[in-house]
């Protein structure tokens, strides 16, 4: 696969992880979406962000949940 196909599969998949991060998704679920294995998906996942899929995916449960807090008197 080419740098810019990678570049637009790590774009759609960080989309699609910022709308249905409060579903039970895994890595796998994600990389079949792009019809790739997990492991090259978690490979140009991590050199184009970063950070690995959990990691990446905690970071915006974190923030998310931040921001509930802040928001809320619970």
């Amino acid at each position: 696969m080419g740098y810019e196909k990678n570049s637009d599969i790590v774009k759609n998949a960080m989309e699609y992880l910022e709308v249905n991060y409060a579903k039970d998704i895994d890595l796998e679920e994600v990389s079949k979406c792009f019809q790739i294995s997990p492991y090259y998906f978690s490979k140009i996942f991590k050199k184009k962000t970063g950070k690995n899929f959990i990691e990446y995916l905690t970071q915006i449960r974190i923030e998310h949940a931040k921001i509930l807090l802040s928001k809320s008197s619970l």
